[in-house]
């Protein structure tokens, strides 16, 4: 490579976008510098490309997409000032990737501006039409998520006033090759990298991530080793009074965990009679199966979050072949002074699969015992028409809660029988599935007063709107309620907001 050439700039504009090809870092480059008139043409672009892999600097990590990532040598060539001018330009860039690839994905459902019904919602329509089975028809392990797709972060940028088929084309390749051009909606499987076990990798860890994610492996090790700095606290009121204590994440951590998520922890083990944070399935999904029962019962499991601690999370990633060399990191990033984040993006989904074994003995003691189980997170709902059944399957459940490191809330502890309000994460089921009285009490007492108060402010105005579509979202099942009236209130306060 002439000397003339600066190499640490190309590494360090692959290091921003990777992974890319040689015209896409030349592109990047160019829109960057105020001064680039040391930059060389494609031609000499892609030679010093094919240099620099050589030497074991960049790799080559789509021959057919000729697209370019960095390796740890590579990595250690970066100054640490270019490190950390890296690291937050690729964070901030990788974040706004995640927001365009979920959109992406809403964007796919087949609605009507996002009115129309969920994909859950239309499978209830044929739940209505046939017996409802006592257990879900597949119960047992749920299929694996399927791996979300990030767009390239250099698909995002946008440089100059191209179209999207020139995009991956600078300005003095138009005609180049096809082979020289990186393919839009092209990803890999760990997003600069198609392995977690890359032999580049020298089977560390934190390099792993580090590498994948396209950042410095000492960032990783900060965010494990001093994650106070990564997080901030506070307080959300809870309904039976008190405080719960949030956790959440700041930009730079919640991007990686957002990564872990979409490319590593989708493949946890998810039982179907868990019907929390799962995508397209609602309260109302768990709380159909308790319709009609003579008894229903409402069990909590006492600090849930708090109880998973970095053990149990470790020995949940062995057990779902998570690779033995990346379980410590990962560990480490996705818990906070031992125990699981109440914030963090990556929480929900571990939190299901970590009582995965504690679901499917409990299902299959249901179906023994002619119960119904399901869980929604720490709330766990047993229903019968045998009152004597349920305390035994109770029973079970506080036994292997006990073992797993888990107490139940005997406080919260309720069995209803269908004499009385039969409730499932705050849903009536005893004739069918629909909002209590009281929380209908709650919504009719907030249009009244904005009503009265002729409130006509956006904050207001999507509250109420909120309230509405949930009301509506239980017409599926018969429920009925006066939704010209509500309708007529909020037709007025937005007109009175657009006076």
């Amino acid at each position: 490579m002439e000397e003339s050439t600066n190499y640490k700039l190309l590494v360090w504009g692959l290091s921003v976008i990777q992974p890319a090809t040689p015209n896409e870092v030349l592109n990047y480059l160019t829109s960057t510098l105020n001064d680039n008139g040391l930059l060389p043409d494609v031609e000499k672009m892609i030679h010093y490309f094919e240099l620099l892999d050589q030497l074991g600097y960049i790799h080559q990590v789509s021959k057919r997409n000729n697209l370019y990532s960095l390796t740890p040598r590579g990595n250690e060539r970066l100054t640490p000032a270019l490190k950390r001018l890296r690291d937050k330009i690729r964070l901030f860039m990788l974040d706004n990737c995640h927001s365009i690839s979920k959109l992406g994905v809403l964007a796919s459902t087949d609605t009507e501006n996002m009115g129309g019904d969920s994909p859950s919602l239309q499978l209830r329509h044929n739940l209505k039409e046939v017996p409802h089975p006592s257990l879900s028809w597949a119960a047992g392990t749920l299929p694996s998520s399927p791996r979300q797709a990030w767009v390239r972060i250099y698909e995002q940028l946008n440089i100059g006033s191209m179209s999207s088929d020139e995009a991956s084309t600078p300005t003095t390749a138009r005609n180049a090759p096809l082979s020289f051009v990186g393919r839009l909606g092209f990803s890999l499987n760990y997003y600069s990298f198609n392995k977690i076990d890359e032999p580049l990798f020298n089977n560390d860890g934190v390099t792993a991530i580090a590498s994948c994610i396209g950042i410095s492996p000492g960032l990783i090790t900060a965010m494990v080793k001093s994650p106070k700095r990564y997080y901030r606290t506070f307080n959300l009121r809870k309904k039976s009074g008190g405080f719960r204590s949030i956790l959440a994440p700041r930009k730079f951590i919640k991007t990686i965990q957002y990564w872990l998520k979409d490319h590593v922890l989708n493949r946890l083990k998810i039982h179907s009679s868990c019907y929390s944070y799962r995508s397209g399935v609602s309260i109302k999904d768990n709380a159909i199966n308790h319709v009609k029962k003579k008894f229903v019962a409402s069990i909590d499991i006492s600090d849930y979050f708090g109880s998973i601690n970095k053990k149990m999370v470790k020995d949940c990633f062995y057990k779902n072949n998570i690779p033995d060399h990346i379980v410590n990191t990962i560990s480490g990033i996705v818990t906070y002074n031992d125990v699981l984040p109440q914030g963090a993006p990556t929480s929900p989904i571990i939190s299901n699969a970590i009582l995965f074994e504690f679901d499917e003995e409990m299902t299959a003691h249901a179906l023994t015992l002619d119960c119904i189980y399901t869980r929604y997170s720490d709330d766990i709902s047993i229903s019968s028409d045998y009152k004597e059944n349920i305390a035994i399957l109770i029973n079970i459940a506080e036994a292997n809660l006990l073992s797993a490191g888990f107490t139940l809330n005997r406080q919260k502890q309720r069995i209803a029988s269908d004499n009385s309000r039969q409730v499932v994460t705050g849903i009536l089921v005893n004739e069918s599935i629909r909002p209590t009285r009281c929380y209908r009490k709650k919504i009719r007492s907030a249009f009244d007063h904005a009503l009265k108060e002729q409130d006509g402010s956006q904050l207001t105005i999507n509250k109420l709107r909120g309230y509405l579509n949930y009301l509506k979202s239980f017409e599926t099942y018969g429920f009925k309620f006066n939704e010209k009236k509500y309708k007529e209130t909020l037709d007025f306060l937005i007109a009175l907001k657009q006076s």
